[in-house]
C-alpha cells in the first residue's frame, strides 16, 4: 500500500503543477489543477483512513478542503456551548430524542454522550439560523431513489422541518448498508442547507413572480446547496472522523461527499439526467406556475407536519 500511495500522489501532484499549454495560466486554470491536488490528497486520505491512519487522514482532508473551498474552511464553525437559553436546548433536546425514537439507527456507538450529538440539539434549538427547527417522522416527500434527506424552510407559521428516510437508498434503489452514517451525514447537511433559507425563499418568490425560468431556479437551488455540501465536509473533517476515530467506528467518507472535489461546474455536469436531482426541483416551479396561472388557493408546499 505504500508503493500504490506514492503512486498516487506522484500522479495527482505532476498533473496539478503541470505547466498549461497556454500562454496565460488563469484562474480557470488554477482551479482545475486545486481540483486535480485536493482529488489526490482525498485518495491519500482514504488509504490512510482504511489503514487507520486517522491523523494523516485529517491533516490530507483538510488540505483538499483548505483547497477547494477555502471560505468555507475558513470560517468553520466548531461546536458552541452558549447563546442558546435552557428552554431552547430542552425543544432540541426533545427533538432529537424523538428522532432517535422514530430513527433508532442513529443512536448507534454511543453517540448521545458525544459533541456530534450536542452539535444537532443546538441546531434544532436554533443555533445556525436563529430559529427553531422541527424534526418531521415522516419519510422525504419526494418519492425518489437516493432520495433520503429534505428540509421545509419556515413559511408562514410553519417552522422549518427535517426528515430522513427509513431506509435510505441509492440512486438505483439499492439499500445502503451503512444506514448510521448516511442518515447522520443527511441530518448535518440538512441543517446547514437550512442555512440556505433565504436564497430558497428568494427563488421561490421569484418562481412566483415570474421572473426566473426553470432552468435558473434549478441552478440557484443547485448552488445553494454546493455550499451546503461544503460545510458538510468540514464538519466531517472536524467532528465527525474525529470522534469516529476516539470511538473505533467505521465510517466510510463517500456518505459525506469525501470523494467528491470538484467545481460547480462539475457538479452540474454530473447531475445532467434531468430525472434526477436537481431537476426534480422542477417539480416545485411547476407547482408554482401551475398556481400561477390558475390563481387559485393550493397546498402550501411546506405543510403542517401530520402524524406518523
Amino acid at each position: 500500500m505504500d508503493v500504490l500511495r506514492a503512486i498516487v500522489a506522484a500522479a495527482m501532484l505532476m498533473q496539478a503543477v503541470q505547466p498549461s499549454s497556454s500562454q496565460s495560466l488563469g484562474q480557470e486554470n488554477d482551479v482545475a489543477r486545486g481540483t486535480i491536488l485536493a482529488t489526490g490528497l482525498a485518495t491519500l486520505a482514504e488509504i490512510n483512513l482504511s489503514e487507520g491512519r486517522h491523523d494523516a487522514a485529517v491533516a490530507e482532508y483538510e488540505a483538499a478542503i483548505a483547497i477547494t473551498a477555502p471560505e468555507v474552511w475558513n470560517q468553520r464553525s466548531y461546536i458552541s456551548e452558549g447563546d442558546l437559553s435552557t428552554d431552547d436546548i430542552a425543544y432540541g433536546e426533545h427533538q432529537m430524542q424523538q428522532l432517535l425514537k422514530d430513527r433508532p439507527e442513529m443512536a448507534q456507538h454511543g453517540i448521545t454522550d458525544s459533541p456530534i450529538y450536542r452539535w444537532t440539539v443546538r441546531r434544532f434549538a436554533g443555533e445556525g439560523i436563529g430559529i427553531r427547527t422541527e424534526w418531521d417522522c415522516r419519510p422525504p416527500s419526494q418519492n425518489e431513489k437516493g432520495h433520503y434527506a429534505e428540509h421545509d424552510i419556515a413559511l408562514g407559521d410553519a417552522p422549518p422541518r427535517i426528515r430522513l428516510a427509513k431506509e435510505p437508498n441509492d440512486k438505483d434503489g439499492k439499500p445502503y448498508a451503512d444506514v448510521f452514517s448516511w442518515l447522520w451525514a443527511g441530518l448535518v447537511f440538512e441543517f446547514y442547507n437550512l442555512e440556505n433559507s433565504s436564497e430558497f425563499l428568494r427563488l421561490h418568490v421569484a418562481a412566483i413572480l415570474g421572473t426566473v425560468t426553470t432552468e435558473q431556479y434549478v441552478e440557484g437551488m443547485l448552488r445553494a446547496e454546493f455550499q451546503a455540501v461544503d460545510k458538510l465536509k468540514a464538519f466531517y473533517v472536524t467532528e465527525f472522523l474525529p470522534w469516529a476515530r476516539d470511538e473505533k467506528v467505521l465510517t466510510e467518507p463517500a456518505t459525506w461527499y469525501m470523494n467528491w472535489w470538484g467545481t460547480l461546474d462539475h457538479w452540474r455536469d454530473y447531475f445532467s439526467d434531468k430525472e434526477r436531482y436537481p431537476w426534480t426541483y422542477g417539480k416545485y416551479y411547476d407547482a408554482v406556475l401551475e398556481w400561477r396561472e390558475r390563481k387559485a388557493d393550493v397546498e402550501s408546499p411546506n405543510p403542517q407536519a401530520k402524524r406518523c
